[in-house]
């Protein structure tokens, strides 16, 4: 009897195997597939860098005892912008296309950049998400925003960045047949579209004139003051010379930048009553053959003031 059962037990079991598809004994995991597309928005940080020249109508000067004579100096003022950090966001738009339940292994953000026409070269690559999974269409194509933001220092020299979103599907459909991993990538372009700006004002002062306002970014490109300086009169004769700094002072940073220039000044010794009758504003022809004119001249003479006038 019981030979018998285990003769049709295995009866049995022939009969349904042989009764089954060959599609079935051969079958094999399907997979599926995936849309990834992205957006890129920048935002940087930085401050002003402040910088400052100064330069003056006329650099030396010939005066004698007394005589006076004005100097004409320019600041200007010049904002440079130097970026500390950007930052990258946006989301990643991944659509699951195929039949199956997309496995989602990983989801990367990638910046790179380059110089002129140099190569894409990575700067920075960050982990935005581990697994998860996208259900199949029914009936509408379902996807996943990733929402992403990287922040970066930005290249001195970079002409261009680029920024590529990474997607790893555990189980791609494989042209051809087969279920592997396949990784997706979508790169995008971008330029900064704005950001926080430090130290945007600055304090301006003059050595010689003191404080001459304050300046900012968001008007013209540079600032300009100008201003006259009294050179003289000097008592004695010999070789001066006027020092004249221009600084410029960030006012959140506290940085500055400063531009010096000297003016040289030569003071002839008064030999001749013709220098003070000249000086005074009296026409200066034939004054300096004119007789007497010649003598040396006393600190004390009023000679100018007495020109031309009738005793």
């Amino acid at each position: 009897m019981k030979k018998r059962w285990l003769f049709l037990i295995a009866v049995a079991i022939i009969t349904i195997f042989t009764l089954l598809p060959l599609s079935f004994l051969n079958a094999s995991p399907t997979g599926t597939s995936l849309v990834v597309t992205k957006d890129a928005t920048a935002r940087s940080e930085g401050y002003i860098a402040w910088s400052v020249e100064k330069s003056v109508d006329q650099n030396s000067f010939n005066l004698s005892i007394g005589q006076t004579a004005t100097a004409n100096y320019t600041v200007t003022v010049v904002p440079g912008y130097i970026e500390t950090s950007m930052t990258v966001s946006g989301n990643i738009h991944i659509e699951n296309v195929g039949s199956e339940v997309a496995s989602i292994k990983y989801v990367k953000d990638v910046v790179e950049y380059k110089i002129d026409d140099g190569p894409w070269t990575v700067l920075t690559t960050k982990n935005i998400s581990g697994s998860f999974t996208i259900s199949p269409p029914a009936p509408a194509v379902p996807y996943i925003d990733v929402p992403y933001s990287v922040s970066f220092t930005p290249v001195a020299d970079a002409t261009a960045y680029r920024n590529t979103a990474l997607v790893g599907l555990k189980n791609y459909s494989i042209p051809g047949g087969g279920v592997g991993f396949h990784e997706y990538s979508y790169a995008t372009d971008f330029s900064v579209s704005g950001g926080t700006s430090h130290n945007a004002f600055a304090d301006v002062s003059d050595s010689l004139k003191g404080y001459l306002g304050e300046t900012w970014v968001g008007a013209p490109s540079s600032y300009i003051y100008t201003y006259p300086i009294s050179i003289g009169p000097y008592l004695e004769p010999g070789d001066y010379t006027i020092d004249n700094t221009a600084t410029v002072t960030g006012t959140e940073y506290g940085t500055t930048d400063t531009d010096s220039i000297s003016v040289s000044i030569y003071v002839g010794p008064a030999n001749a009553k013709t220098d003070a009758l000249i000086n005074s504003g009296i026409p200066g022809k034939g004054l300096e053959t004119a007789p007497g004119q010649q003598k040396i001249f006393n600190p004390k003479s009023q000679a100018s003031e007495n020109a031309g006038m009738k005793k």
